[in-house]
């Protein structure tokens, strides 16, 4: 494991969105090669310190980097860095104004007005052949079960053919448009699924597909609505276990900065 040195230089952030502002500045710095898989970052007091914020920011911040798979944090371990390439820095423009980052919130919303209002018309207006598409997707979710990548291709597929079944164009284009929100969703939420979570995710498609099939418009929208609030507090387990992690992380760790001694 590599301990790293603070030559390179980190600002103190403004008072706005201050977790915000601190994994824009680590993630900026894993983007230049002065952070890179294995690094060890410092305690969370040095941290506290470097920055200018205290102990809450920091640690939502190492928060929702671990959410997304980029750091580690272990209790006696400490917090390291795990992986440069990560759902959030892909498609984060860290020179673009910060309104344009969309938080978990904005995502969840997002989901919920658009694709409830989709499932509603699938429902409605869903002819035989669609309704077969929606069905074929399914099936594939099914089979790739034990397999992460394909089953994510197969869920954004069930979706998408469900947008079609819309008969709106429109809608269609903005679900399209939105795909790569979805899919980081997803990949965020694979890192901690069980065995049951998969089960249960795979039978509530079932249940929006038989729905959609019965032309059920209320159950097509409330069984999407719970899907995606199934899928949030997942996620939001998984912030309160990092967070139980980095409170319980050994303070006592000498001589780490966030860039040291190659």
């Amino acid at each position: 494991m590599r301990f790293v040195s603070m030559r390179a230089e980190v600002q103190k952030v403004q008072r706005k969105m201050l977790p915000d502002q601190i994994v824009e500045q680590l993630l900026e710095l894993i983007s230049n090669g002065d952070l890179t898989v294995g690094d060890k970052l410092p305690p969370e007091k040095e941290l506290m310190e470097r920055f200018g914020v205290g102990r809450s920011s920091i640690r939502e911040a190492m928060g929702a980097l671990s959410l997304v798979g980029v750091v580690d944090v272990s209790p006696g371990r400490g917090t390291v860095i795990t992986s440069i390439e990560n759902p959030f820095r892909e498609k984060l423009n860290l020179n673009s104004e910060r309104s344009k980052y969309p938080k978990l919130e904005e995502i969840i919303e997002a989901r919920t007005v658009l694709e409830t209002s989709i499932a509603e018309l699938a429902a409605r207006r869903a002819s035989q052949k669609e309704i077969d598409e929606i069905r074929d997707a399914l099936a594939r979710l099914k089979s790739a079960r034990k397999n992460t990548n394909r089953r994510r291709h197969a869920d954004l597929s069930f979706h998408l053919a469900i947008a079609k079944a819309s008969g709106n164009s429109v809608l269609t284009k903005m679900f399209s448009d939105y795909q790569h929100l979805l899919r980081m969703w997803m990949e965020v939420q694979e890192t901690k699924e069980s065995e049951t979570d998969i089960d249960t995710d795979i039978n509530q498609h079932v249940k929006i597909f038989e729905a959609i099939e019965k032309k059920d418009i209320e159950a097509a929208r409330s069984l999407v609505k719970e899907l995606i609030e199934r899928g949030y507090q997942l996620l939001a387990d998984r912030f309160q276990e990092t967070k139980r992690k980095i409170q319980t992380e050994s303070p006592d760790v000498k001589g780490m900065s966030i860039l040291s001694s190659r």
